[in-house]
């Protein structure tokens, strides 16, 4: 019975959020839902006015619109089959994300930095790069 409630209390305690990163983490899964479902006009919603961004070899600066039609363009290409965070780090207002997605055969690697920006959270670098693994 001690051993039961010993590794409830371990389970509940690892759960626990800062309460200021509550609202961080839910926009990250936003985030990240819309990776899962291809959805480029979600994710361009949390871009910066001008967001970095890196799909496969083209790398630029390019506004939220400009941004917005790349990404479509190579979620287009290459729908999704699954996409799973694998790291996550930083702090609340300024954190980065990492994971894997796959469409078929393909699997990239997806990076992204996220920061607060006028009480917003923003996106100012999205990457995608062919997995290596």
């Amino acid at each position: 019975m001690n051993k039961i409630i010993l590794l409830f209390a371990i389970l509940t305690s690892s759960m626990l959020t800062p309460f200021n990163m509550i609202g961080q983490e839910i926009k990250k899964d936003k985030i990240t839902v819309a990776i899962e479902k291809a959805d480029a006009k979600t994710i361009a919603g949390f871009f910066d006015d001008k967001v970095e961004l890196g799909i496969l070899d083209i790398k630029n600066f390019y506004s939220k619109e400009q941004a917005e039609v790349v990404l479509k363009n190579f979620f287009k290409e290459n729908p999704p089959t699954s996409f799973i965070i694998q790291h996550k780090g930083g702090k609340a207002t300024n954190g980065f994300s990492i994971g894997i997605y796959k469409s078929g055969e393909n699997s990239f690697r997806i990076y992204y930095h996220i920061r607060e920006k006028n009480n917003k959270t923003i996106i100012p670098l999205f990457k995608v790069e062919k997995n290596k693994r």
